[in-house]
């Protein structure tokens, strides 16, 4: 039998939430209203600015996870947010997510970043920095290089913090950044820049207080599509056929992936499909976001076989014709009939029921009946004499 047609269509399509179509770092961000610049240091794209999104509340009242936002402004001062950048506790800054890496507040194609991507930009700057657990203070000059005014660019500001009994302290003096890594049972790592010292310092503590945000880009940030989508489709082969399949691959992004299709599945791929167009929204662990359509086709009629043709005038003869015409499929058509022909036309043919098996080029097939008849008796002539007195017989 014939192979199936296959189509690929290569779907390279991506979203993003307030984001240029192309985005290089270095380029800015707009996010809720706020222009955020974002620099390239080392292997990662980090927003050059602290977070400041959401709704302010005052020291005193406990962020709740409703679908807000919401902020602390030092001093519950709104200026201080737009000087400094807002802080958050730990949950309200993951959105209330525990994975590692998590979107977050951050922008689409953004997170929180990792105790680790925090090393990685620690010992980048300041190479002594080669412990990714040491706790306390690590290094000799990467403090200097992060702070405002540093070679990095990340200028981080002495923004102070809020801690767990709602007292907001130490700005102007230092700065605390929440990582997204868990420090179990209840604590989670941070960074803290200190105005007199050169170094970082690395610790844990419970979730209550509230740290500045920086957003790290997914994928280093080189470009605004770093995941991108492939469908390779197999069409339905026959009319209202139920054999489509898309397989899904997905190139670049963070695994693990999700997948949600329009037709509810949540697998990668698609089987057992008929004809229609199928989207998917496919999301890695940052929540980078990618969106592909593809149209899964099939022949545009049914199979079909109609005949025509003479019936035997004569009883016994073998002069009975079918005429076969086949409409919709794929052709080449392939034709086996009951009585081994496989042409698409009979001729010469005695009385009987002929049936054919019509395959198409997909392996479509259906089979069909058709009934020569003849007249229902041979021709017939009987005789009958009656005596005659004839006159003038010969003698």
């Amino acid at each position: 039998m014939k192979n199936l047609y296959l189509f690929v269509v290569i779907v390279l399509l991506s979203t993003s939430n307030n984001l240029k179509a192309q985005f290089n770092c270095g380029d800015n961000v707009s996010y809720e209203g706020k222009e955020y610049t974002t620099l390239q240091i080392g292997t990662q794209c980090w927003i050059g600015e602290n977070l400041d999104v959401g709704v302010m509340i005052t020291g005193t009242t406990n962020p709740s996870n409703n679908g807000i936002i919401q902020k602390y402004c030092y001093n519950d001062n709104a200026s201080n947010c737009n000087t400094y950048g807002a802080i958050y506790k730990w949950d309200e800054a993951m959105n209330y997510s525990v994975a590692e890496g998590a979107q977050g507040i951050c922008p689409v194609g953004w997170h929180i970043p990792s105790d680790y991507e925090f090393y990685v930009l620690e010992n980048y700057l300041d190479p002594a920095i080669d412990d990714s657990l040491a706790i306390g203070w690590r290094g000799t000059t990467a403090g200097t290089i992060l702070k405002q005014g540093g070679s990095s660019g990340f200028d981080a500001l002495m923004a102070g913090q809020k801690n767990n009994v709602g007292n907001y302290v130490y700005i102007n003096t230092g700065t605390y950044f929440w990582t997204s890594t868990l420090a179990p049972p209840s604590m989670a790592f941070y960074r803290y820049l200190y105005i007199s010292n050169s170094g970082v310092y690395r610790s844990a503590i419970v979730k209550e207080y509230g740290y500045s945000i920086r957003c790290i880009r997914n994928n280093g940030g080189t470009t605004e599509n770093p995941q991108s989508i492939n469908l390779i489709n197999v069409n339905v082969s026959c009319y209202n056929g139920t054999n489509g399949s898309i397989n899904l691959v997905v190139s670049g992004g963070t695994s693990p992936f999700t997948y949600i299709w329009s037709n509810g599945a949540t697998t990668q791929d698609l089987n057992n499909l008929t004809a229609g167009t199928y989207s998917v929204t496919v999301a890695d662990v940052h929540n980078d976001l990618s969106i592909g359509s593809t149209l899964i086709t099939q022949p545009e009629n049914e199979l079909v076989a109609t005949a025509t043709g003479t019936n035997i005038n004569c009883y016994g003869n073998s002069n009975g014709t079918i005429d076969l015409t086949i409409t919709g499929g794929i052709s080449p058509y392939h034709f086996q009939w009951s009585n081994d022909e496989t042409i698409q036309n009979l001729t010469g043919l005695s009385a009987g029921i002929y049936s054919v098996t019509v395959i198409d080029f997909n392996s479509c097939a259906i089979t069909s009946c058709f009934t020569v008849t003849q007249p229902v008796s041979a021709l017939s002539m009987s005789l009958s004499s009656n005596n005659v007195n004839c006159k003038n017989q010969l003698q």
